[in-house]
């Protein structure tokens, strides 16, 4: 795989990493209550995650496949791609946003079915890494709602930065249900 496509998939590879133990110590059961103070359940966090994968998949293949088609060219930059991931990183930090409708949790499905979708859009992002390996991603571009021009490196950022924004996110919310 390129070196600065690596980077990307491996940001977000640690970042599910990371999410995949936190749920780890997340009792099922427990993961369905919503915390007193209102908000997202920790299986609905979990659901947003594979909706924003899911539909971000979709994006990225429709994108890639018009830029090729419009004639993108072989990746011939080898820079890190750190300033990028950092920048979206900021970004989805800075939080305050309210989540598409497409993306809003709808089901009360429990959370290791949930976590199975996880593993399968994951894969697809696997999938896709492998048909967009050596293509220069820093040129073709796609409108991200809430952050938007992004290219398609940044939309893998994105995801590992999501993820990282809601684990803590899912941490705190099992944190607010005490024992």
């Amino acid at each position: 795989m390129h070196p600065r496509l690596a980077e990307v998939m491996s940001y977000a590879e640690e970042a599910r990493a990371e999410l995949l133990v936190a749920l780890a110590d997340i009792d099922p059961v427990r993961a369905a209550r919503h915390p007193d103070a209102g908000g997202w359940s920790v299986a609905e966090v979990v659901e947003h995650l594979h909706l924003v994968e899911h539909s971000s998949l979709r994006a990225l293949f429709r994108a890639l496949r018009n830029a090729r088609a419009a004639g993108l060219g072989d990746e011939a930059d080898d820079a890190s791609l750190a300033p990028l991931i950092a920048d979206v990183a900021s970004r989805i930090g800075a939080g305050g946003r309210t989540a598409p409708d497409f993306t809003r949790p709808k089901s009360a499905d429990p959370l290791p079915e949930l976590v199975a979708r996880l593993a399968e859009s994951r894969e697809g992002l696997r999938t896709w890494a492998r048909e967009a390996d050596g293509a220069a991603l820093q040129e073709a571009h796609f409108p991200h709602p809430a952050l938007g021009e992004l290219s398609l490196y940044g939309w893998v950022a994105m995801l590992g930065a999501h993820e990282r924004h809601h684990t803590a996110q899912l941490r705190a919310i099992d944190a607010a249900l005490g024992d």
